[in-house]
């Protein structure tokens, strides 16, 4: 099955960048540019990105799970 490419809005890309930007600088002290930062983004979104998906893909699959347990009681206890 082939993964779909996490997309991500133009606004939210920018900022992500920025904070790239600024983590290298920082961190490395490193100046990134604008390509080689979305370059490093574009590599985190492939390779990061679809597992921490699936993390919250899974971790929201439990909640649900979960609250409907508690509705199948709660439905239960209504029945006379």
């Amino acid at each position: 099955m082939k993964k779909n490419k996490i997309k991500i809005s133009n606004d939210k890309k920018k900022i992500f960048i920025a904070e790239i930007k600024d983590f290298f600088l920082r961190e490395f002290e490193q100046e990134l540019g604008d390509l080689r930062a979305d370059i490093v983004l574009d590599f985190m979104l492939e390779k990061i990105g679809p597992d921490i998906y699936n993390t919250a893909v899974n971790d929201s699959r439990k909640w649900f799970r979960e609250r409907f347990e508690d509705l199948d009681a709660d439905f239960f206890l209504l029945e006379k």
